[in-house]
């Protein structure tokens, strides 16, 4: 071929590095977008599992900082050889335990008291009022009349036995059932079952 001559390209030949090039980013635009719309449908579809696991595990946090103030103010019941109180604020949502019942008859503490850290009066819900307590059974208070329910810890181990159900918005439910004699916790998600109901009030032992 003589110098200067134009040549023809192949209808086979490749294209351009800058064809190629296009080509690529073209394909890799198409794929984000292919990949963003798929995260949204999986954040769409999963929002309402993960707002209920949500709700779910908080109510089950709530139900073990109960439970877990329970077994203190029992342990504390038999150490001080004295008997101790829960009290819950039916109306409130909140709860408290006192040490000492005889001297004091409040369920709110005033700033002047200087109490002890487990005394501290605790809101079950949080600043959303979220959860709340949808039945308190005890056996110091069978008919539920009482705005504030008191469950009593004694120094021989024994409690009066109650069946607290806290609930949340959407009504997803967690029952805690405390044994009279024993001072045993059950707690289950759900309704208080037929079978497992709070046990027939029996006279409470002198504190």
């Amino acid at each position: 071929m003589r110098r200067g001559a134009t040549r023809e390209a192949a209808p086979w030949s490749m294209p351009s590095r800058r064809a190629r090039v296009e080509g690529r980013r073209a394909v890799t635009f198409i794929e984000l977008a292919i990949v963003l719309v798929i995260l949204s449908l999986l954040v769409l579809v999963s929002a309402p599992t993960l707002k209920g696991y949500y709700k779910r595990t908080q109510l089950s946090t709530a139900a073990r900082e109960f439970i877990a103030l329970a077994r203190y103010a029992r342990q504390s019941a038999i150490m001080r050889n004295s008997a101790t109180e829960l009290r819950i604020d039916f109306k409130h949502d909140c709860y408290q335990l006192v040490l000492d019942p005889k001297e004091r008859s409040d369920f709110r503490t005033s700033y002047k008291e200087e109490l002890n850290e487990m005394e501290r009066v605790r809101d079950l819900g949080s600043s959303r009022q979220t959860l709340y307590f949808k039945t308190v059974e005890s056996a110091t208070d069978p008919f539920g009349a009482e705005q504030i329910v008191k469950i009593r810890f004694f120094k021989n181990g024994s409690v009066s036995a109650s069946t607290i159900v806290l609930a949340d918005s959407d009504n997803n439910q967690m029952t805690i059932e405390i044994a009279g004699a024993t001072g045993a916790i059950r707690v289950y998600r759900g309704a208080p079952r037929p079978a497992d109901a709070a046990a027939t009030p029996t006279p409470e032992p002198t504190p």
